[in-house]
C-alpha cells in the first residue's frame, strides 16, 4: 500500500460564506498524522490567485529532496476570475443565465506548491504556482481511476465537458451545461472527448476501474485508462435519462452502453460507485 500522504491540501476561498472579495486564494496545508510529515507545522500559502475551486481531482507529492523540500500538485476545476460582489452574483435568478458569457467557465487547473527545506525554527519558504490545462476548456467535475489517487503515477483525469479547446477557439470565456464529457492526459496534454446528441445533458462521471475498485494496483503499475466512465444523460427526445458507460481508453467513441431509465432523473451532483453491492429489489418488476 501506499504511505500516508504527508499533508492535507484545502483551499479557501477569495471571501467569506456568502460574499467574494476577489482577493488571492490560500491554500492550507495540514501534516496528516502517521505521514511522513508528521510532527511538522501546518502551512499556509497566501497567493494572488482570484479563483473560487469547486471540485479537486487529484493532488500528489513528488519524493522528498534531500534537503527536505518537497513539490505537491493537485488538479482542481476552478472558476479563473472572481470578482467582489455576492458568491454567484453572476447566477441570478431562478437557475443560470449563460449569454453573452455573463457566468465564467470553469476550467481545470493545475497548482504546483514548492515547499522549501524547514529552517531552524521549524519554518518553510512556499510558493505557489497555478496553471490553466485542458486549454482553457469549460469543464467541471473531474475525477481520476480511484486506484491512482493521491498517486503521482496517475495519468489521467475525467470530466464533463462544455465548450472550448475541440471547437478551434481559444480559452473559453463563457460557461454552459455540460454535453459531453473528455478525459486529459496531463503527460502529454492531449485531450479527447464524447459530445452528446443534440439537446442531451450529462452529469458528473463516475469512474469505475475494470479490475475492481478494491484492489490496490501494484508498485510498478502506471496509469493506462483500465477503467470505465459512467454518467447520467438527459435526452429531451425521450424525456427520460439513461446512465451511459464509456470505455476510458477510447473517450471519443461515445458510450459502449446506455442504460435506459423509466424517468427522467433531476440535475444532480456527486456519485460514487461501491463494487458487489446492489441496493435493488431483483423481484420487483
Amino acid at each position: 500500500e501506499l504511505p500516508p500522504l504527508p499533508f492535507v491540501l484545502g483551499f479557501c476561498g477569495p471571501g467569506g460564506a456568502l460574499t467574494t472579495t476577489g482577493g488571492g486564494v490560500v491554500l492550507h496545508l495540514v501534516p496528516r498524522p502517521g505521514g511522513v510529515a508528521e510532527g511538522r507545522r501546518p502551512v499556509t500559502v497566501r497567493t494572488d490567485h482570484s479563483i473560487f475551486a469547486i471540485h479537486h481531482a487529484t493532488g500528489f507529492e513528488d519524493p522528498p529532496e534531500a534537503d527536505g523540500s518537497q513539490r505537491l500538485t493537485l488538479f482542481t476545476a476552478a472558476w479563473p476570475d472572481v470578482r467582489p460582489g455576492p458568491f454567484l452574483g453572476d447566477w441570478g435568478g431562478a437557475f443560470p443565465i449563460y449569454d453573452d458569457g455573463r457566468i465564467k467557465p470553469t476550467q481545470l487547473m493545475r497548482t504546483t506548491v514548492d515547499i522549501g527545506p524547514p529552517g531552524a525554527d521549524g519554518a518553510m519558504e512556499t510558493t505557489a504556482v497555478r496553471e490553466t490545462v485542458l486549454g482553457g476548456a469549460c469543464i467541471d467535475h473531474p475525477h481520476v481511476d480511484p486506484r491512482f489517487d493521491g498517486d503521482s503515477r496517475c495519468r489521467y483525469t475525467y470530466q464533463t465537458w462544455s465548450n472550448g479547446l475541440f471547437d478551434g477557439e481559444g480559452e473559453s470565456i463563457s460557461g454552459s451545461p455540460p454535453i459531453g464529457w473528455c478525459r486529459y492526459d496531463r503527460i502529454t496534454g492531449d485531450a479527447e472527448r464524447w459530445v452528446a446528441p443534440a439537446g442531451c445533458f450529462c452529469e458528473e462521471p463516475v469512474i469505475i476501474p475494470k479490475s475492481g475498485c478494491s484492489e490496490r494496483v501494484p508498485s510498478d503499475a502506471v496509469d493506462e485508462a483500465q477503467a470505465w466512465l459512467a454518467g447520467m444523460m438527459f435526452d429531451p427526445s425521450r424525456d427520460t435519462s439513461c446512465l451511459a458507460i464509456l470505455d476510458c481508453e477510447d473517450i471519443a467513441a461515445g458510450p459502449v452502453c446506455k442504460l435506459w431509465l423509466r424517468q427522467h432523473v433531476p440535475h444532480g451532483l456527486h456519485g460514487c460507485w461501491i463494487e458487489g453491492v446492489s441496493y435493488f429489489d431483483h423481484n420487483d418488476p
